[in-house]
């Protein structure tokens, strides 16, 4: 299922001329995840459901944004006990921490990428809620599916007997030589665990609620221009351009150019892009010029 970001604004700046999202937004003052966020969540669920014809059981835990009493058609609900979360929810069981040791790594390495460049300034390092979105959603579909077997295997979540794999996957592989590039201390599980205490849900406190409730309606207020629209002659010529990046080294996988391929027929069949009315005029005028400028017995002073 696509994940679903919270952020603290409803029109982050950096949405403007974005009509494509990589995944789902909602928004709260806090960016916290709210009863009435996740009840929303659960009714898209339940839609979703309903038009594939399917029911499924969901395992929640009790956290303050997960009400109870929810009327669903094709999602049944179960809590987990109270204070059972850290041994029977197999998210926290590696789940969860697989996707952020992932994620990190990510935010390192486009770091280092954009301090390769000449005259390179540690401002210009900027990551806004969009580029958080792409990433969320990177490092959850890298997630290896044996990883979510096992974290559902180590809670009891099992039937018949399971092939686990002994090691828990993670990405902490290459950290040595990232962290000795950015010349930083501390080591990657720290890094990872950064905002582990950080508060992400509704607290059951009254003054928080009324404080709380609703979103910043009003566009973020970045130090970044908005995104401009790209031509599709620019897309084309970028894919061309990863084409050539690619080309150059060893042992690119195959399936790379399959999806530069793929991204390049996206591109061409993503409609003409928007023409600009013209006259009778303009279009003589551009004609005659075309014919001048491959007359080379033309004077062109």
């Amino acid at each position: 299922m696509r994940p679903l970001v919270v952020g603290n604004y409803e029109k982050p700046r950096c949405f403007k001329n974005v009509r494509s999202f990589p995944c789902d937004y909602s928004a709260h003052k806090k960016a916290w995840m709210t009863g009435d966020l996740f009840t929303a969540w659960l009714h898209e669920l339940d839609k979703k459901m309903e038009a594939e014809n399917r029911k499924i059981l969901l395992f929640i835990d009790n956290c303050p944004s997960h009400p109870r009493g929810v009327e669903l058609k094709k999602v049944k609900v179960e809590f987990l006990p109270k204070n059972s979360s850290g041994v029977l929810q197999p998210l926290n069981q590696g789940i969860i921490k697989v996707m952020k040791q992932k994620y990190r790594k990510l935010i390192v390495q486009r770091y280092l990428c954009i301090s390769d460049q000449p005259h390179f300034n540690s401002s210009d390092i900027k990551m806004n809620v969009l580029d958080a979105m792409h990433y969320v959603v990177s490092s959850w579909n890298e997630v290896k599916a044996e990883t979510i077997v096992n974290c559902f295997h180590k809670v009891g979540f099992v039937n018949q007997p399971i092939k686990v794999s002994g090691r828990q996957e993670s990405d902490d592989e290459g950290w040595t030589e990232l962290q000795a590039r950015i010349n930083q201390p501390g080591n990657f599980e720290n890094f990872v665990e950064v905002d582990d205490g950080m508060v992400t849900s509704e607290l059951l406190t009254i003054e928080d609620m009324i404080q709380s409730k609703g979103a910043n309606s009003d566009t973020e207020e970045e130090d970044m221009a908005p995104p401009q629209s790209v031509k599709k002659s620019e897309a084309l010529e970028a894919i061309e351009t990863l084409r050539r990046f690619f080309s150059a080294k060893t042992g690119v996988d195959d399936a790379i150019f399959l999806r530069l391929s793929y991204l390049e027929h996206a591109v061409i069949a993503s409609g003409p892009a928007p023409m600009q009315q013209t006259t009778i005029d303009d279009f003589l005028i551009s004609i005659l010029k075309l014919s001048y400028n491959n007359d080379p017995s033309a004077n062109k002073n």
